[in-house]
Order: C-alpha cells, then sequence, then structure tokens
C-alpha cells in the first residue's frame, strides 16, 4: 500500500510492504525487531533530539483464553527479546534511547477491541480484578535486579535483518545445500513431525478455524486461501529451510511436490502425517 502524496500530516510518501514470513502478534501486526533498530538510528541521525529518545511504547497482543495460556506467553517473551536486543544493539551504535515503556503492565482495555486482546505483562482477571505475573515480566525483574537481558541464541538470531522475500538462514540447523531439494524417508518424517506439532498447537486450531467461520459467513473463497497462507507460511518458513528448501512460496510448491514422490508415499507413517 502507497501512501498519500507528501503533506503537513504525511511527509513522506511510503510503502508498506509485508513479508508472508513474518511472524504476526493478535492484533494481525508484523512482528520485526530489526526494524526497531533501523527506527531508532533513523530518529537520533534526522533529528538528534536532546535529551535523547523515548520509547513510550512497545509490545504485542497474544491470544491467551487461559490463565495458563497466559502465564506461560513464550510468544510475548520471544518478541519483547527479540525488540530489547534490537534497541541494545541501537544504543552500541550511538543512539541515545534514555527510556523505554513496555506496553503494557496490565492488561487493560483496548480501544478498538475493548477487552479481548491482551498487551500486559501481568494478567488481570476481569472478573475478579486478580493480578498474575506472566512469565515476560521476568524479563523486566532480570533486568531491574542484574541489568541484564537473557536472550536465547534463536531469538536473537531471528531479530536481525532478513532480506524481504530473501533465503532465511538458521543458525541452530543449517540448511542443506542441494541444487534440487530432495527429501529422504528420514527427512521427510522428520518434516512432517514439526508441521503436525505446530499445526496441533491449539492456538494455531483457533486461528484456523476462525478462518473457517469468516468463509461460512462471506463464502470468499480468495479471502479464505489468503488467510490459511498467512497463518501456515510462517510455521512453513521456519521449518523447510532446515531441508534445504527456500522459505518461500516457491520453497512450499517444492516441498508439496516431494512429498507426493512415489517412495514417499508408500511409507504408511508418511503417508498418515502428510
Amino acid at each position: 500500500m502507497v501512501g498519500m502524496g507528501p503533506s503537513h500530516s504525511s511527509p513522506k510518501e511510503v510503502k508498506n510492504c509485508s513479508d508472508p514470513r513474518w511472524l504476526r502478534t493478535d492484533m494481525g501486526w508484523d512482528i520485526v525487531p530489526w526494524g526497531f533498530e533501523k527506527l531508532l538510528s533513523w530518529i537520533q541521525k534526522e533529528y538528534s533530539p536532546k535529551g535523547g529518545i523515548l520509547v513510550t511504547e512497545n509490545g504485542c497482543a497474544v491470544r491467551e483464553t487461559t490463565e495458563e495460556e497466559a502465564v506461560n506467553d513464550g510468544a510475548r517473551m520471544e518478541y519483547l527479546q527479540g525488540y530489547l536486543s534490537q534497541m541494545h544493539k541501537a544504543i552500541s551504535k550511538g543512539v541515545e534511547v534514555k527510556g523505554y515503556l513496555v506496553w503494557s503492565f496490565m492488561d487493560n482495555f483496548e480501544w478498538a477491541f475493548g477487552y479481548a486482546k491482551r498487551f500486559g505483562i501481568v494478567r488481570v482477571d476481569f472478573d475478579t480484578q486478580e493480578r498474575t505475573l506472566k512469565k515476560s515480566a521476568n524479563i523486566f525483574q532480570t533486568l531491574a535486579k542484574e541489568n541484564k537481558l537473557k536472550v536465547p541464541s534463536r531469538v536473537l538470531a531471528l531479530s536481525e535483518f532478513i532480506p524481504f522475500n530473501g533465503r532465511l538462514e538458521d543458525t541452530a540447523v543449517a540448511p542443506k545445500k542441494l541444487a534440487r531439494p530432495q527429501l529422504s524417508i528420514d527427512d521427510a518424517k522428520g518434516m512432517l513431525k514439526e508441521f503436525c506439532s505446530k499445526y496441533e498447537d491449539q492456538n494455531f486450531q483457533d486461528r484456523m478455524v476462525q478462518c473457517f467461520q469468516q468463509f461460512l459467513i462471506h463464502n470468499d473463497e480468495m479471502q479464505l486461501l489468503k488467510e490459511r497462507r498467512r497463518l501456515c507460511m510462517p510455521i512453513q518458513a521456519e521449518i523447510i529451510p532446515k531441508y534445504g528448501f527456500e522459505p518461500t512460496t516457491h520453497g512450499v510448491s517444492q516441498v508439496q511436490a516431494a512429498l507426493t514422490a512415489p517412495r514417499l508415499t508408500e511409507d504408511p507413517d508418511i503417508r498418515q502425517m502428510n
């Protein structure tokens, strides 16, 4: 989407793009930690604000249907670890970040969705008003007590810049270098087991059900295909590079073709998972 021409309220013409591999929050917003570092660096270079930069809101909505899901908010932890890592990177380059506020301290009333979206690092039971610390709150406890930010190497790697529609490099498992990606029976089983684990996740299942509910209401098949792709592509882009395939729609098509090879479909385990 290209913005309107320059004006007093929109001085820059901006092209808004979204890479299908990017994860998204429960609000549907892209998660792009490296973009945070680039934004902070640009503000410093463009304006050199007196008194430094104050980040007034940084956080994400996560789908939390139960107290257990809320307390174990791994998705929010990784989001914050990624963004904080990139903010630290900006600071190390000379950007004067003087303050940072996570959004939000507690689950609260979201202006467009009411109480349906939860942003807090502290869970609020809206019926009893009971407050419970989520795991993401531990990040800031550690920061306050030890002045340390502990980030898994995988999360740190994923927070770094990746060219739009480029090749995703998995630092934990290097992609196999194959001119024409193929799958052995063991690789096919390993890949399918990873897919099954991700697709059987209740959060993914709930989102997919929502897609089909919208389809039943609006009968828009193209929109259904787009929503299914939006939900599945981040999972596919995470898994298929481990087996030598590009994390793109072309790579997904190659995987689908590889999995239909007779030598693989003859295996009962592969046939069942596929």
